[in-house]
């Protein structure tokens, strides 16, 4: 985990998963994908679907959540 004053860096964790589909599957157009590899196909998912594999995403140490002020914004993958 990575923590300053505003902002932290850590694994994801199960009271992430609901805005992590908000922010990642629930549009077909999502706004990070103007910005994120266009050669990536993206679908968006309804909540259900999302929810019987989003646990596999809790505490690994290859995906982590961006929170600025206590808002998660983002999560990505840990490049070592």
């Amino acid at each position: 985990m990575v923590r300053d004053e505003e902002l932290v860096i850590r694994p994801i964790e199960s009271r992430d998963l609901d805005r992590l589909w908000e922010l990642m599957y629930k549009d077909e157009a999502p706004e990070f994908k103007k910005w994120h590899a266009p050669y990536f196909e993206h679908r968006a998912q309804t909540y259900e679907v999302y929810c019987q594999n989003a646990g596999e995403h809790v505490g690994r140490d290859d995906m982590w959540v961006i929170e600025v002020d206590g808002t998660r914004l983002w999560n990505g993958f840990l490049l070592l």
